[in-house]
């Protein structure tokens, strides 16, 4: 498939989304279930959660809709001098055509209007090809975290806006 993604909107989630979000989440993350350990927590979310999160606003959603459909969705939450970025996530049918990008610059924008220094992430050490591509769009390793018995299987990573 090979959409045409002229009509894609990005624009911050609404609580009514919350299923449509859990669906193109769990579907992108698929491809790592069994092979990433600790296991996602992506996976194991519910809409409701997530329903939760945005209409408590732990959490921001923005999500890209083409064709009145959740497509892509990343979340972030705002901390004093960061803006943390977390579950980016595209449909495997709407993937390598730019919208982990788009919406990757969509985040960075909100963290600019928001007057954050700098967004950041993590990857997991066992995804150099994830590491890479966010290499590509300026984002620089800083930090190594470990947790739940894991040693280091975090790469933190992070790209200054302002």
């Amino acid at each position: 498939m090979d959409p045409n993604l002229e009509g894609v909107t990005i624009r911050r989630a609404r609580s009514n989304e919350a299923e449509q979000i859990w669906h193109v989440t769990r579907a992108a993350y698929a491809l790592y279930r069994g092979r990433v350990r600790p296991e996602f927590r992506a996976l194991r979310t519910t809409a409701a959660a997530i329903r939760r999160e945005i209409r408590t606003g732990r959490r921001v959603y923005g999500v890209a809709v083409h064709e009145d459909k959740v497509v892509a969705t990343i979340r972030y939450r705002r901390w004093r001098y960061h803006l943390g970025l977390s579950r980016l996530a595209v449909l495997p049918e709407y993937q390598r055509f730019g919208l982990g990008r788009m919406m990757m610059q969509w985040a960075e924008e909100r963290a600019r209007k928001l007057r954050v220094r700098e967004v950041r992430g993590e990857v997991r050490t066992v995804l150099p090809e994830l590491l890479e591509y966010y290499k590509r769009m300026g984002y620089r390793p800083f930090a190594r975290r470990s947790g739940r018995g894991y040693s280091g299987y975090l790469i933190a990573v992070r790209k200054r806006v302002r």
